[in-house]
């Protein structure tokens, strides 16, 4: 599962969801560009020429954090290259010291070998792959050598491992959640699922196998769950996003810890299970640990009288919710309405990459789509205004001079 953490914290909250400026809401400028053109559409081609080498009217500047002299180099965190030079003054000389104090690589951790640059440090290693595992159709476990260089720390549950590998002759990389136990030194393990599009989840069910080799970063991330916590963690998951749950459960098992945690796992149908013997298994052997698989098509959906029960079963609990947007969506939803506080509420959310990214691209600023389709908006209203100035300062003109030849003529 490839994921992108919406929250740092141990016990995260809620973050508000950005509104989304949908397709209708720009018909209405859509059939006013439209008239415009089609009355002053002369008018228009020839201010635009003019405009190529005039003074724009409207002016679209990159905001000063993202200005050459002073790059980006942490793009989820919004973290410059000073604020790491100025850290790296005050005492911070390795990339783990660098996350801690600027955020930077806490969240996708694509910008640690940059982090690594800046401190003379060799993060990526080459590793074998040890054993490949099917667990559904399309979801298979990955298990990867560790390194000698990583066993001097011990990974947290929820924690991912960037996997770096060439594809098509680009380096691509994706954060994956472990599902190992953060006790296992012999492997690293991911667990996969197959998407469509997806360039390096094809490439591992296509081409990975014990013996070939990816590169890796050590397991990293701030929003992980400490075990020995006394809140009891309850995992509200769906489909792939068994992952971070499946990690956890295995760590607390292997570790002994005593945090009480409950999976409530809903699937569509059974053959789409992930390790739901295992996690029954580990259930029926260790008394802290519960878990529900449900079966949507048999069962249904997860609903507010199963949030009802769950919650008078395990009050004053931390919840994880990670699976498909619909899925986190509506569990959202159900915690908000039950008045679960959102300090209480961690979401994990997950998407497939279809484009192979290099793994490392320049820290530059790049419109988005809705940006650029803004700014292109934001421009013909400018350009329509000053068409409607001029036509109506012609018009007033012509009736100023009617009026004078009229005075003249009595």
């Amino acid at each position: 599962m490839t994921i992108a953490v919406t929250q740092t914290p141990a016990v995260a909250g809620l973050h508000p969801v950005p509104s989304a400026v949908t397709p209708n809401s720009f018909r209405p400028l859509d059939q006013a560009n439209q008239r415009l053109e089609n009355k002053y559409g002369d008018e228009v081609e020839r201010i635009s020429r003019s405009m190529r080498s005039a003074e724009p009217m409207v002016r679209m500047e990159s905001p000063r954090s993202v200005s050459a002299k002073d790059p980006i180099v942490c793009q989820c965190m919004r973290v410059e290259r000073s604020a790491l030079i100025n850290a790296m003054e005050a005492g911070c000389h390795t990339v783990q010291a660098l996350s801690m104090r600027t955020g930077a690589g806490t969240t996708c951790g694509g910008c640690l070998p940059r982090l690594a640059e800046l401190t003379a440090e060799t993060l990526w290693q080459t590793v074998y792959c040890l054993e490949v595992i099917d667990r559904a159709p399309r979801v298979k476990s990955f298990r990867f050598e560790v390194p000698p260089y990583h066993g001097v720390g011990q990974p947290q549950p929820g924690q991912r491992l960037i996997v770096r590998a060439t594809i098509g002759g680009v380096d691509v990389q994706r954060p994956y959640t472990l599902t190992s136990s953060v006790t296992e030194q012999r492997y690293y393990e991911i667990t996969v699922q197959r998407e469509p599009h997806g360039i390096m989840s094809n490439w591992l069910f296509d081409y990975m196998g014990p013996g070939s080799a990816v590169a890796i970063l050590p397991p990293s991330g701030t929003c992980f769950f400490e075990l020995h916590e006394p809140r009891t963690l309850v995992c509200l998951v769906g489909g792939i996003g068994i992952t971070p749950a499946l990690g956890i459960c295995r760590s607390a098992a292997a570790s002994g810890a005593r945090r009480r945690l409950h999976v409530d796992y809903s699937v569509s149908t059974r053959s789409e299970m992930v390790c739901a013997e295992e996690l029954s298994e580990l259930a029926s052997q260790h008394s802290t640990i519960t878990c529900h698989t449900r079966i949507t098509r048999e069962e249904g959906r997860f609903r507010g009288a199963d949030l009802a029960r769950l919650s008078a079963e395990l009050p004053d609990c931390d919840w994880l919710i990670c699976g498909s947007k619909l899925f986190r969506a509506d569990a959202e939803r159900l915690l908000r309405q039950h008045g679960i506080a959102p300090r209480y509420v961690h979401i994990e959310s997950f998407h497939a990459f279809s484009d192979a990214i290099p793994a490392e691209s320049p820290a530059t600023a790049v419109m988005t789509p809705q940006q650029r389709r803004l700014a292109g908006y934001g421009l013909l209203i400018a350009i329509a205004a000053f068409v409607v100035q001029r036509c109506l300062a012609s018009t007033g003109h012509c009736s100023i001079g009617s009026r004078r030849r009229r005075h003249i003529a009595h």
